[in-house]
């Protein structure tokens, strides 16, 4: 998928293909506009495809009855919340363009959550009693990364629980959605 994604932005590069798609990409009728943003940015992955791998598993393997994307819905949005996002908000920064980083800002507040994971479910059953409150907090994809920051910063650390202000409101019996 990297090697069609390369060969396919070689000429233009692919950062300047992006910065293209969130600087033109107009509103669909009835959608807002940070929904066709996020459809158009999660394409320029989702829609890859290679005459031999899109229609196989492995070398050899059989050849599937239909193609299948390289790169699926989930993952094409896991590369937009984990890796496209903050690199474009870097540029965008560094060219000192806060229309467009606004724009990206726009599409960020709008993504929905994504699938739970492990640091997820652990950083809930640590945070939340309630199931109802963590779904109430939880319910963006920029929460969750907001979650992962934790995570990384506390509870992977050496500096642990007892200095994450969140845990210590949480163990104090705050909700967190008082906080």
């Amino acid at each position: 998928a990297l090697a069609c994604l390369y060969a396919r932005h070689l000429g233009s590069g692919l950062c300047g293909h992006v910065v293209r798609i969130l600087r033109t990409t107009q509103a669909e009728e009835g959608r807002r506009l940070d929904t066709t943003v996020r459809r158009a940015l999660t394409r320029v992955f989702a829609d890859l495809e290679h005459p031999y791998w899109s229609r196989r598993y492995t070398f050899g393997g059989k050849k599937l009855g239909r193609p299948r994307s390289l790169i699926g819905e989930e993952r094409a949005l896991s590369i937009l919340v984990d890796v496209l996002i903050p690199l474009l908000l870097a540029h965008l920064r560094s060219a000192d363009d806060a229309e467009l980083a606004g724009r990206l800002h726009g599409l960020w507040s709008g993504l929905p959550r994504r699938a739970p994971n492990t640091v997820l479910r652990r950083m809930r059953q640590v945070m939340f009693s309630d199931i109802g409150d963590a779904s109430r907090v939880l319910n963006s994809a920029r929460r969750q990364q907001g979650l992962h920051q934790l995570y990384n910063d506390f509870c992977s650390s050496q500096q642990g629980c007892r200095s994450c202000i969140l845990y210590l409101a949480h163990r104090a019996g705050k909700k967190l959605t008082e906080v």
